[in-house]
């Protein structure tokens, strides 16, 4: 009802003094949640030291950054790459990740992160799949996977996404899941699996 009465019959001056002016606040930052991977495959001395070392750069490097949120430190001591199964933290470190709890994780190296090929691939891709992307420092490796399996792409369109894959692996490594000759044509690597 229009007039000096709403639909519940308060007078419209009513109204006005109940109306409670929220002050605009500055916008907060984009902050990525971040958590690091950390991994040593034996107890020696050098080893603990390595450990150690990887586990306060990240903790110091993350806290640095204002545009960064620790998470964790997700850190297997004294434990093979080649097997996920046996590491605890990786493990942990996956299923905060599927729980949408990290953005990105950093990594010393791919190595730290995974021996086995194939497993990593797959890690990578799972990670992929929860909005997680995965750095690797000491390789200069920001790792992106795309699967044109999934898209159901074809002719031009694949012409194209090979064109524009080939020019982002310019600046990062991709990981593409592909059958298709056109795109696999692009790639100067190949695993089989």
């Amino acid at each position: 009802m229009f007039g000096d009465t709403d639909l519940r019959g308060a007078s419209m001056e009513t109204a006005v003094r109940e109306i409670k002016v929220i002050k605009a606040t500055k916008s907060q930052k984009n902050v990525l949640r971040v958590g690091a991977y950390c991994r040593v495959s034996s107890d020696s001395d050098d080893q603990i030291n390595s450990f150690y070392a990887q586990m306060k750069y990240y903790s110091d490097y993350i806290r640095e950054h204002e545009d960064m949120e620790l998470v964790d430190i997700y850190a297997d001591e004294g434990i093979t790459g080649t097997a996920i199964s046996k590491r605890d933290e990786f493990k942990r470190m996956m299923k905060d990740c599927k729980n949408r709890k990290i953005d990105r994780i950093l990594v010393k190296s791919v190595t730290r992160f995974a021996r086995n090929s194939l497993e990593c691939i797959k890690a990578v891709r799972d990670l992929k799949s929860y909005g997680t992307s995965v750095y690797f420092e000491s390789d200069n490796i920001d790792t992106v996977i795309f699967d044109e399996i999934d898209t159901g792409i074809s002719g031009k369109t694949s012409q194209s996404v090979a064109d524009e894959v080939k020019e982002l692996a310019k600046y990062m490594q991709v990981i593409m899941i592909t059958h298709q000759a056109i795109i696999a044509s692009k790639s100067d690597r190949h695993i089989f699996v």
